[in-house]
């Protein structure tokens, strides 16, 4: 019985070696900043963008979007990458319907990309930084400990995304299933705008223009079948919010109204690579006219 008390004890000081290790080795490659390179105009923000955006066809640009990528989200992407990577002189971030709706507000807390999203942001966003937003602190920690203390690795920079090339799929998607994920909850009712989504929007410019940045915030086109079916609470507020950026200095390319074929869209709110080639150059365009430079 002695014996196999002190084989467990080994046993057990042999596991917390092995999780001291791992948990330096990774608290030094968390430190580590991601290198955009050359980048001087960072793309940023959720799957629309992600879609939507090929940095090949846009100079010297970079496209970190990814999937639910909310306005929280991207702006603790933002302070991370823009503490070291000082070329970036502007920023282009989604900015449409969804954007503003408050089924933004339950995706960290029992929704489906939960788990996923924890994966990406843990070395960004603290548990503190929720603050009022619901989040699931158990899958945080589980997160944490797994990416921490089980294996040492360099993978720590996953909220970094970037452009996906999808084929034209528009007519096998179901447009109500992603309506109703957008702005209705399980019992059919409109879930409302998102007082956070619009305060981390604030957050974002005034983190831009205090590094003098120009910030861009881009509508991607959707298909006309589901601008149709978005609420009119929703359209209305987009707009007021628009206006209310516009004001403060921040520049909206609004390609929404924009006719693009069902050719162009994944589904019904996702270009296609077609669609995609298409807004790109039409964004390309419209950077250098602007006068920004894309040396």
């Amino acid at each position: 019985m002695k014996k196999l008390a002190q084989k467990i004890a080994v046993f057990i000081g042999l596991v917390i070696l092995l999780f001291g290790f791992n948990y330096l080795y990774n608290s030094w490659a968390i430190k580590k900043p991601y290198d955009l390179g050359n980048c001087q105009n960072l793309i940023i923000g959720d799957s629309r963008v992600m879609t939507a955006l090929n940095p090949e066809l846009i100079p010297f640009s970079v496209n970190t979007a990814q999937n639910s990528e909310s306005y929280f989200i991207s702006y603790h992407k933002l302070k991370s990458l823009l503490a070291t990577n000082t070329d970036v002189s502007n920023v282009i971030l989604g900015f449409s319907y969804p954007s503003l709706s408050a089924y933004l507000d339950g995706i960290y807390d029992g929704d489906m990309a939960t788990g996923d999203i924890m994966n990406r942001i843990y070395p960004i966003v603290q548990p503190t930084d929720f603050g009022n937003i619901p989040f699931d602190l158990e899958k945080y920690r589980l997160v944490w400990f797994r990416n921490m203390l089980v294996y040492p690795h360099n993978n720590h920079h996953k909220y970094v995304g970037g452009f996906e090339s999808l084929e034209p799929n528009l007519a096998n998607t179901d447009l109500m299933g992603i309506v109703n994920r957008h702005y209705y909850n399980k019992e059919g009712n409109f879930v409302g705008t998102s007082a956070t989504c619009k305060a981390y929007l604030d957050s974002i410019i005034a983190l831009t223009t205090s590094k003098n940045i120009d910030l861009y915030l881009i509508n991607i086109p959707l298909q006309k079948e589901y601008t149709k079916k978005v609420p009119k609470e929703i359209v209305h507020y987009f707009e007021e919010v628009k206006k209310e950026v516009v004001l403060k200095g921040v520049h909206v390319l609004d390609y929404g109204s924009l006719p693009f074929v069902d050719k162009d869209f994944k589904d019904h709110n996702h270009l296609s690579k077609y669609g995609a080639a298409k807004i790109s150059e039409i964004v390309k365009k419209d950077l250098l006219t602007s006068d920004i430079e894309l040396r």
